[in-house]
């Protein structure tokens, strides 16, 4: 994972946001595909996509395949994140949700009974959860996942769980 937000997801890291800007200009021409403001629709796309390069061509592919023109808007963009969205959906089982909100809470692999550690390590190999090594190694939520309206209702609800930060 490239680290585009510090855990929690609240602040933006600019270091690794341009340097996944720097990985889709290598590939594309940014002001024809992205605009004059390439980081105002961009951005967006990275933090979506929590540095996972994977999804972020993914996502940047099908900007260029959906035929919705160039230079691509908001709009489309928010519809491809969307769909992103729908994928992530569809790989979340809901007795997977306490272990997404401790691990969002927390930024750490949950350790208090094998089943939990044996649902992260799952949560992991389907990248609902990423790994951030660069620097203190700390775990967090692919915002996908954050943004499942399950996973929300369980992280608005108050819990004993302490943020570690990091």
């Amino acid at each position: 994972m490239v680290k585009v937000a510090m855990p929690g997801g609240e602040e933006p890291v600019r270091e690794g946001i341009a340097c996944l800007t720097e990985v889709i200009g290598k590939r594309l021409d940014l002001e024809s595909i992205f605009g004059a403001e390439p980081s105002r629709v961009l951005d967006p796309i990275l933090l979506a996509t929590g540095g996972y390069p994977r999804d972020l061509l993914r996502v940047v592919r099908n900007l260029l395949t959906s035929g919705g023109g160039f230079p691509v808007t908001p709009e489309q963009v928010e519809r491809q994140i969307d769909r992103l969205a729908q994928d992530y959906a569809m790989a979340l089982y809901g007795d997977e949700i306490d272990v997404l909100v401790e691990v969002a809470k927390t930024n750490a692999v949950p350790l208090d009974n094998d089943g939990e550690v044996a649902r992260f390590i799952r949560l992991l190999d389907r990248w609902l959860v990423l790994a951030y090594r660069n620097g203190k190694e700390w775990y967090d939520l692919h915002p996908m996942a954050r943004r499942d309206p399950r996973v929300r209702a369980r992280l608005a609800k108050p819990s004993s769980i302490a943020p570690s930060g990091g």
